[in-house]
């Protein structure tokens, strides 16, 4: 991208065009009937500040497995689906994450990975699992096994971690990286939506590293809660999620721990004229 063909977007129009993604999600969510909650630090950033956190710069969903998969297969037909493309592991085969990204294509970012991101300034959606009633130990290790390879792979050995990290990545590093990113999301998707034969009682976001853990009814039916003037779906029990994610969850970290993904993004082949035609989100459901 040169000079010429793109703009960099303040933090201000990222928001902007984020919070449009999210209308458009909740639009079809709410059309389709698929359950969709805010999630981790959006869902922190409602119950704390009323929108974003200060120095956040991501939005964060989570949906029940089936709805899902649903979303991921149909969303991309969606009418109303604009500017907007979905990323998730059936949709495309060079993506390699175990959760869906909806982006806008207009934009690009560019963020601290070894391995380039190809996508836009956009939303991340994660599905919600079942815990096994049995085995729920085992099933732990293997998801903790499987994340971890994912750490070993995209970390690179350098001065500033630790001895005992160095060591192990460099002991274990080139072993890890004989396979893909790719291969390893789909290692931990498909461990994640793993069918039990015994009705789960507990479920939680178990295809990111969190490895969440809650009883069905902390998510139960949604509940609206106030996120930058408008009014978008939570967790029945949003207070039990956030507990778990963040302990002592209303007393804001310290000034040095305040830190976002260092997400930079920019509009793609536009003037400086871009942001006047961002998506509208204020109050507004764009279905």
């Amino acid at each position: 991208m040169t000079e010429q063909q793109s703009r960099t977007m303040t933090p201000a129009e990222m928001r902007e065009v984020q919070m449009a993604i999210l209308n458009r999600v909740d639009s079809f969510c709410s059309d389709r009937g698929l359950s969709v909650f805010l999630w981790a630090g959006t869902l922190l950033g409602a119950v704390r500040h009323g929108g974003f956190i200060p120095w956040d710069d991501d939005i964060d969903l989570a949906m029940p497995r089936q709805d899902y998969e649903k979303f991921c297969r149909e969303f991309s037909e969606w009418p109303f689906s604009g500017t907007l493309e979905l990323y998730s592991l059936v949709t495309s085969t060079s993506y390699a994450l175990p959760y869906a990204k909806v982006t806008d294509t207009r934009t690009r970012v560019t963020e601290e990975t070894l391995f380039p991101v190809e996508w836009g300034v956009g939303v991340d959606i994660f599905p919600i699992d079942e815990w096994p009633r049995v085995s729920s130990l085992a099933h732990r290790l293997r998801l903790s096994y499987y994340h971890s390879l994912v750490r070993i792979w995209a970390t690179e050995p350098t001065d500033d971690v630790d001895r005992w990290k160095w060591v192990v990545l460099k002991i274990f590093r080139p072993w890890v990286r004989r396979r893909s990113m790719r291969s390893l999301a789909v290692r931990i998707s498909a461990c994640a939506s793993r069918p039990w034969s015994s009705r789960a009682t507990s479920v939680g976001v178990t295809a990111y590293r969190y490895l969440e853990k809650v009883e069905k009814p902390v998510y139960g039916t949604a509940t609206l809660i106030g996120f930058e003037g408008g009014r978008y779906p939570a967790p029945a029990q949003a207070s039990q999620i956030l507990e778990r994610l963040y302990g002592d969850y209303m007393t804001p970290p310290v000034p040095a721990d305040q830190v976002n993904h260092g997400t930079k993004a920019f509009w793609c082949g536009r003037d400086d004229g871009a942001a006047n035609d961002v998506l509208p989100y204020r109050g507004e459901h764009l279905a």
